[in-house]
């Protein structure tokens, strides 16, 4: 029978060492992003032209990874003023432009209102209002009622009552009386122009939105709403809730949406819970798709766990159904 012969086996001590395998290669951080975490840096270098939504709890560097993302956006070729960042108070607006490097400073930061007043003041004209209009002050927007209600006082066969023999405390009385009255239509007013459809087709302003509440749709309600836009539009005024509802109407007008579409190419949206439906409609406006035109990206922060109550109008939307 034929003997097998096996190899001598090598001593442990001679055994060369097995090649390891190389580690996979660091990812490549663009210049400035070395801070950044790796779920960060996703966020900063995810395609330009599609939609980013970034929900992070408090602490979790959303601001950071915001201008961040402004600046990449400028590194990759987006000229600085054609990314738009949106936010909701003038001192996050502030925090954000400081915060922006010097190769990004010409990104436009703004919160949604100051934006809005720019686009009315560029096309104010298509609105009925002179260029230099201004805001009307809570004051104006009493007064406006006020005399609403008088006019309708009139209307009704009620005049207006001459040197009256009442005591002063009867007096001062109705005169709170009316204050209170017109201080709840304010409010009334102001909460029918942030709704869905507060948005007139034309800029006219002769019917209060749908679901405006029913202090708006009786026949007091309806003279006052018809009264105090005409009263703005004839000063030469606009108020804080016609800034967002007149922007939506312009931006539905083919040639002033070709030229906001045209001047941008990525929007950026911080605090992303506290938009509500007029302020979505406005950012699917910028963004909206259109055959043969370039695609206007987005990219949104925000933090769900700070979106509370029934009545807030935070819709937090999948990526897409932005663009």
């Amino acid at each position: 029978m034929a003997s097998l012969a096996l190899p001598t086996p090598i001593p442990a001590a001679s055994r060369p060492e097995a090649p390891l395998c190389p580690p996979p290669p660091a990812r490549q951080r663009p210049a400035g992003c070395e801070q950044l975490n790796e779920d960060q840096l996703r966020a900063v270098t995810a395609p330009a032209d599609g939609a980013l939504i970034i929900f992070a709890p408090a602490g979790a560097g959303k601001t950071l990874t915001l201008v961040h993302r402004a600046t990449w956006l400028v590194g990759r070729g987006l000229a600085a003023a054609s990314v738009l960042c949106l936010t909701f108070s003038r001192k996050a607006a502030a925090e954000l432009r400081g915060r922006l490097p010097p190769a990004a400073a010409g990104v436009e930061v703004c919160t949604f209102h100051a934006w809005c007043l720019r686009l009315l003041r560029a096309f104010a004209a298509e609105l009925g209002r002179p260029a230099g209009f201004s805001l009307s002050s809570s004051a104006q927007q009493i007064e406006l009622i006020r005399q609403a209600l008088e006019e309708f006082q009139k209307q009704q066969g009620g005049g207006t009552a001459g040197p009256s023999t009442a005591g002063t405390g009867t007096q001062a009385r109705k005169s709170q009386s009316v204050m209170a009255a017109c201080r709840r239509f304010q409010r009334a007013i102001g909460e029918a122009k942030l709704l869905p459809d507060g948005a007139p087709a034309g800029g006219a302003s002769d019917k209060a939105p749908a679901a405006s509440g029913k202090l708006l749709e009786t026949e007091l309600g309806a003279f006052i709403w018809r009264h105090y836009n005409d009263g703005l539009r004839k000063a030469g005024l606009v108020d804080m809730g016609d800034l967002q509802r007149f922007a939506l109407t312009l931006l539905r007008t083919p040639h002033v949406a070709a030229a906001v579409r045209g001047r941008y190419r990525h929007v950026l949206i911080d605090e992303y819970q506290d938009t509500n439906l007029q302020q979505l409609a406005i950012v699917r406006a910028i963004c909206a798709k259109e055959p043969g035109a370039q695609t206007v990206g987005v990219t949104v922060v925000g933090d769900d766990d700070q979106v509370w109550g029934s009545s807030t109008l935070a819709v937090p939307l999948p990526p897409a159904s932005m663009l």
